[in-house]
């Protein structure tokens, strides 16, 4: 099994919509995209980060 794999199968977030994942990835791009300043990066480097 592939490492990408393993990771999309073992992680905790693996039973969420995907869409909903999409929607989150989204957001926070067009966040960051918006407001380009590094306090926004950081926070949103920490909510993301997370498994």
């Amino acid at each position: 099994m592939q490492i990408i794999d393993r990771y999309a199968y073992g992680n905790r977030i693996r039973h969420i919509h995907p869409g909903y994942k999409f929607a989150v990835a989204g957001l926070t791009i067009l966040l960051l995209l918006l407001l380009d300043s590094p306090p926004v990066s950081l926070l949103a480097i920490g909510v993301d980060g997370r498994d």
